[in-house]
C-alpha cells in the first residue's frame, strides 16, 4: 500500500526508513552510506518531539487521498475510515463492501449515531 501511494516520492531511493524504527533505520542508513558513527550514543540520545501515543493513525493519513485513491483501498481499510470521510468515497462504495466488513461498519455507524443523539438530548436538557 505504501508503494502504491508514496512510490512517486521515493522513486530512485535506495533506502526509506520509518519513524516507528527511527534509530534502527538511521543506523542502517549510516552503515549503507559508509559513515562512521557511535551507535551507542545514537541509541542513547533521548527522543524529542515524540508524538503522544494515539489511536489508529491510518484514518489521518487517508484524509489527503482523493476520491479515486480512496476507492482503491482494500475493503477492510474503507471500513475503518472516519465517518466524515465517507462523503469522499465514490457512490456505491460502502454498499458494495463484503458482509464481513459491512456488518462491523454498520454497527460502528449505528453506535456513533446513537452517541450523537444521546449527546444532543443531554445538551438540550
Amino acid at each position: 500500500m505504501v508503494t502504491m501511494y508514496f512510490g512517486k516520492y521515493t522513486q530512485g531511493c535506495g533506502f526509506v526508513g520509518t519513524s516507528e524504527n527511527a534509530a534502527d533505520d538511521l543506523v542502517k542508513a549510516l552503515r549503507m552510506a559508509g559513515e562512521r558513527f557511535d551507535e551507542t550514543s545514537l541509541r542513547e540520545t533521548p527522543r524529542i518531539n515524540e508524538s503522544p501515543k494515539a489511536g489508529d493513525p491510518i484514518p489521518e493519513v487517508l484524509w489527503g487521498l482523493n476520491r479515486d485513491e480512496l476507492s482503491q483501498l482494500p475493503p477492510e481499510m474503507i471500513g475503518r475510515l472516519p465517518t466524515e470521510l465517507f462523503c469522499k468515497l465514490p457512490p456505491g462504495t460502502v454498499a458494495n463492501l463484503p458482509a464481513s466488513v459491512l456488518a462491523p461498519l454498520a454497527s460502528r455507524l449505528a453506535k456513533e449515531q446513537l452517541q450523537a443523539a444521546w449527546a444532543a438530548t443531554r445538551n438540550a436538557a
